[in-house]
Parts: structure tokens; C-alpha cells; sequence
């Protein structure tokens, strides 16, 4: 599900390149908060593979299942105060990565923190998302995720990204418009898919060892 996401960004961010020098640069500065709140939110992930591996280790669904509710509870809480201190001062961290003597860092600044708007956004259902991967894979379940992950990102959001950035007019927002697309739907559907296995109490079988 990783390597499926950064392709994703990857392969966007090779298609900003088209619309020139600045949309590059303005899109990579961007995404350098989501990728720092992402780095705690990647130990969020697997604290919470741990806690819910355990619980089905001990063949109790009602753990298992409230781990993870608790895990995308608190990531919930970190990511919508991340996103509202984004939103108060989006300038502020656009400026850390700029050179205030060049020509066209003003402009530059105001489209950094225009797309920053973006990211506070998406980054709410990037948290959701990992976390909720962490969970489903302590529950052994992984095929299935990847395939919504696979669907969200590559089928809606980068879809998503590549209409409204060439024929809705957006150019690189409309790429980064694709990216809260593919991120919400890849959220949405994975914590249903934990929602689902936890009405049918679903547990993996676990093998026992012999002593």
C-alpha cells in the first residue's frame, strides 16, 4: 500500500512538472508538512497493528476492534489540530523553505500557501488511512486494502486529478484537488472495511505452536 501511494504522489508530481518551474517548486514545498505529520502518524500505524496483533493474538475481537477505534481516535485528534494550525498560519511554514531575496519568491509564497490549504486538508485522511491500514493488517487482512488503496489513488484520485487539471482549467490544483480526492476515498473505505469485519467479529485464524 506504500509503494501504491508514493507512486501516486510521485507520478502527480512528475505531471505538475508540465505547468512549469514554479508549480513544481510551489507543490514540493507544499507537501513538506504533510510528509513531517506523516512520519508520526506512520508510528501511530503500527503501534496500532501491534495493539490489535495482540488482542487477536488472545482471540478477543472486542480488544482487537477497540484498539484500533482508539488508535483512529487519537490520530483523528493530532491531525485536525495539525490542520488547524496550518490553517491559521500557512505562510508561516511556506517561508521556512524560501529565499526571500529571489524575484518571484513572493509569488511563489502565495501559491505555497494556497496549495498548504490542500495539504492541511488531506492530511486529516492520509493519518486516517495509514492508521486504519495498521489496524487491518493486524487483523491479517491486506488484500483486500491494497485493492482499495490501489482503487482510490490511481482510479480516483489521480483520474480525478488529471480532469480538473487539463480540462477543468485547475493545472496543478486541480492535481492537488485529486489528491483529497484520492485520500479521502481511500480513508472512507478502509475504516469501512474495518467497520465491517468488526460487526462480523471477524478474527484471522492463528496458528498455535507446538511446545
Amino acid at each position: 500500500m506504500s509503494l501504491l501511494e508514493a507512486g501516486f504522489f510521485i507520478g502527480a508530481i512528475f505531471i505538475v512538472g508540465q505547468f512549469g518551474a514554479i508549480a513544481i517548486a510551489v507543490t514540493m514545498i507544499a507537501l513538506q508538512m504533510p510528509h513531517i505529520t506523516f512520519m508520526i502518524l506512520m508510528g501511530l500505524g503500527q503501534a496500532a497493528t501491534v495493539r490489535v496483533g495482540q488482542e487477536v493474538g488472545r482471540r478477543n475481537a472486542a480488544a482487537a476492534y477497540r484498539a484500533g477505534w482508539y488508535a483512529l481516535a487519537l490520530t483523528l485528534g493530532f491531525m485536525s489540530v495539525m490542520t488547524v494550525v496550518v490553517f491559521a498560519i500557512p505562510q508561516t511554514f511556506a517561508s521556512i523553505y524560501l529565499d526571500a531575496t529571489q524575484p518571484d519568491s513572493e509569488e511563489v509564497l502565495t501559491l505555497a500557501a494556497y496549495y498548504l490549504l490542500f495539504a492541511a486538508f488531506f492530511q486529516v485522511a492520509d493519518g486516517i488511512q495509514a492508521v486504519a491500514a495498521g489496524a487491518l493488517r493486524g487483523l491479517n487482512d491486506t488484500a483486500i486494502p491494497m485493492c482499495i488503496a490501489a482503487f482510490s489513488y490511481w482510479g480516483v484520485g489521480l483520474s480525478t486529478g488529471l480532469i480538473l487539471a487539463f480540462w477543468g482549467g485547475f493545472e496543478a490544483a486541480g492535481l492537488w484537488m485529486g489528491f483529497v480526492a484520492g485520500l479521502v476515498c481511500v480513508a472512507v473505505l478502509l475504516t469501512a472495511r474495518f467497520r465491517s469485519l468488526e460487526k462480523r467479529c471477524f478474527l484471522p485464524d492463528v496458528p498455535l505452536s507446538e511446545e
